[in-house]
């Protein structure tokens, strides 16, 4: 969770490296009410443009993270 100090380029909540894919992760207040900035849009778009999974979440359980993790090892 790369923590914002006024240098270096601005990036989203969570940035992963799981077995060799590189994940970004949005998170958002739950509900819908948290909205992407333009920013935020273009870095996803930029990560997926690379190869990345980009991911924006407003609620999720463990388990689910997990399960998007296996299905990602097996390709």
């Amino acid at each position: 969770m790369p923590v914002p100090g006024g240098y270096g380029k601005s990036t989203v909540d969570f940035l992963v490296c799981y077995r060799g894919v590189f994940i970004a992760i949005e998170a958002k207040a739950p509900g819908g009410r948290g909205k992407l900035t333009g920013r935020q849009m273009k870095t996803l778009r930029d990560i997926a443009d690379a190869g990345g999974v980009t991911i924006v979440v407003d609620t999720i359980e463990c388990y689910e993270l997990i399960r998007l993790l296996d299905r990602l090892r097996q390709v």
